[in-house]
């Protein structure tokens, strides 16, 4: 059974065809009261429009601790358009990993906000992208980035260790950009190590752990706090 549906159902749909998916409270934002929303979205979801689904029941491998639950607050749920509205392109790009990994981003940047003291801008919302490489191509889009006095952190979440290769293709191209700082985070305490061994005598690099986003290890100061480790690290471009 079809529900007909409204302008503002075909705006929703549009918002979150664009995002692939999006957290409930972003939907609730199209509404005037929360039980508005959650009536109307009960019912696109009842009538096959799209999918509301608990994060909770998302397999997060421990990752996603009790504290970064509490960060994401009320906001528990997540919304994606039923397979019937997707095109196999848009199929493909909502794989359960990307969702995963955007989740623990959304945790993540609020709590380094918390700790910085300064909003973070994820990729989608930077508006100049310049081609300050010497190749002439783009500087580097990190999962999010921040920008204080005296340093431009970009943060990479790493939930799966890659290539040296890979990692030195892309410290070059940091090196040459307009980041000071970069922080890898990891979603395993283990893999801290073989990154710490990638970038060996490298300034401006840290590694941290999902859990424990305030403390940073490089390889120049050791385990410091992420202040601190701004402070103390001279940066990539010097």
């Amino acid at each position: 059974m079809q529900v007909k549906l409204s302008e503002r159902d075909k705006a929703i749909m549009n918002f979150i065809r664009r995002q692939d998916f999006c957290f409930y409270r972003d939907v609730v934002n199209f509404f005037p009261s929360y039980s508005t929303a959650s009536r109307r979205l009960n019912d696109l979801s009842k009538y096959g429009y799209v999918v509301i689904e608990d994060i909770r029941s998302r397999h997060f491998k421990n990752i996603l601790d009790k504290e970064s639950l509490c960060v994401i607050g009320e906001n528990k749920k997540i919304v994606y358009l039923k397979r019937s509205h997707l095109s196999n392109y848009e199929y493909l790009k909502l794989s359960r990993n990307k969702i995963n990994h955007q989740i623990l981003l959304f945790s993540l940047k609020e709590r380094l906000q918390s700790i910085l003291k300064t909003p973070a801008f994820f990729e989608n919302e930077i508006r100049e992208r310049k081609g300050t490489l010497e190749s002439g191509g783009h500087e580097p889009y990190p999962d999010f980035y921040f920008e204080g006095e005296g340093f431009k952190l970009a943060v990479e979440l790493e939930l799966n260790i890659k290539s040296k290769n890979r990692y030195d293709l892309k410290t070059i191209d940091y090196s040459n950009s307009s980041f000071s700082h970069v922080l890898y985070v990891v979603g395993f305490l283990k893999k801290k190590d073989r990154l710490l061994e990638f970038f060996a005598y490298k300034d401006g690099i840290g590694i941290a752990h999902y859990a424990e986003p305030e403390n940073v290890f490089s390889y120049s100061h050791g385990k410091t706090s992420l202040i601190e480790w701004l402070k103390k690290e001279r940066g990539m471009n010097e």
